[in-house]
């Protein structure tokens, strides 16, 4: 059996995820569940995303990963 617990919300939103999951056919948990793997996974490409864009303003740094990635291409495509 899975653990649980309770969150408090305002009833404006328990009544909203309880109209979002009725209209997709899963429990208001489950719907809870994705929702909160989906900004996780959102969270993450945010990061990526920033972290690259910081490389991307270091020129020597993003001229060297592009050489990287570059002879990584190459070494793949000898495979």
């Amino acid at each position: 059996m899975v653990k649980s617990t309770t969150i408090s919300v305002p009833v404006e939103t328990r009544d909203l995820l309880n109209e979002l999951a009725a209209a997709e056919g899963v429990s208001a948990s489950a719907l809870v569940t994705r929702m909160a793997k989906r900004e996780r996974e959102n969270q993450l490409l945010a990061d990526m995303a920033a972290g690259f864009a910081r490389l991307q303003s270091d020129t020597d740094a993003y001229r060297d990963h592009q050489a990287d990635t570059a002879a990584w291409d190459a070494a793949a495509a000898d495979v």
